[in-house]
């Protein structure tokens, strides 16, 4: 998992470079793009500060356990970790103008799957374990606002469920 998560703390940093550079490049151009670029580069800056504060966290869990000479737990995945409860459930949501991000995490993992532009829907077992996601596009079509209805009325009484919204859903 440090190894997962310094890889794309990296991958961040070279983003926030590339942005940086486009950020130079363009602004004698249109503003509403640099704003765009700024709420990227910010955002992306946001997630290098939570992803070092979690390697930090890792480092220290490791050095806790071997000082008290437990046995090293390997690394799970998000769903490997079933027998825990949800305990922490955390639901990240941008509009246009704030990074057009939307992203859920639970027990500390990143749900894996493709957000996209519009209400984007996350539903979890009661261990924490991703049941289903879905998204909705309704800042382009009309009739996703009716499926999206139909979906939520369609879930079971009790279900944990996480709603973001990416970039706009009208």
């Amino acid at each position: 998992l440090v190894n997962a998560l310094e890889s794309r703390l990296v991958e961040k940093e070279e983003e926030i470079t590339k942005l940086r550079l486009m950020i130079e490049e363009k602004q004698t151009k249109d503003g509403d793009l640099l704003q765009e670029m700024e709420a990227k580069l910010l955002q992306n800056g946001e997630d290098i500060v939570a992803m070092k504060a979690k390697i930090k966290e890792l480092e220290m869990k490791n050095v806790e356990k071997k000082k008290t000479g437990a046995k090293r737990k390997q690394s799970k995945s998000f769903h490997e970790e079933s027998e825990e409860s949800v305990n922490e459930f955390k639901v990240h949501s941008g509009g246009f103008e704030a990074g057009k991000c939307s992203r859920f995490t639970t027990k500390g993992y990143l749900i894996p799957g493709e957000s996209k532009r519009g209400i984007n829907v996350v539903v979890l077992d009661s261990y924490g374990n991703l049941s289903h996601r879905e998204s909705f596009d309704t800042h382009k079509q009309v009739k996703e606002s009716s499926r999206f209805c139909e979906f939520i009325n369609g879930l079971q009484g009790g279900t944990v469920i996480g709603i973001a919204v990416k970039d706009d859903a009208k």
